[in-house]
């Protein structure tokens, strides 16, 4: 798995986030490993999805971060599955659409599953 730092303007959201949460991330930045957000690339755009890590994108975002570490996933070997029951209908396609019109889901709406081990990519971001 490789990590690649993409610049913060070329990622989309497509859940929203609790800011208490990012703060709390953004307040330990310096102190912990960082685990690289996970993306997938939209076909024929240099945009990246956010699959996983929200919070953590933020947290740089609000650090001033220009880029950020990620691990770029084919979406076709990515499980979806979901938080919660009332959007248990959402799609690989919705969650796209969704951060393409920016139109975020609730925060915990999607859970991606991979068969990796985010945190064994820890770095330090000093």
């Amino acid at each position: 798995m490789e990590i690649k730092w993409i610049p913060t303007k070329n990622l989309l959201e497509h859940e929203e986030v609790d800011p208490e949460e990012v703060n709390k991330i953004h307040r330990t930045l310096q102190k912990n490993k960082f685990t690289p957000i996970v993306v997938t690339k939209i076909p024929d755009k240099d945009r990246y999805v956010i699959l996983d890590g929200h919070h953590r994108f933020n947290a740089l975002k609000k650090n001033s971060a220009e880029s950020v570490p990620c691990i770029v996933v084919d979406y076709k070997s990515v499980k979806l599955d979901h938080w919660r029951e009332e959007y248990k209908a959402v799609t690989k396609d919705d969650v796209i659409s969704s951060a393409l019109s920016g139109k975020k889901f609730p925060r915990k709406t999607t859970k991606h599953k991979f068969d990796f081990n985010q945190e064994d990519y820890g770095l330090d971001i000093k």
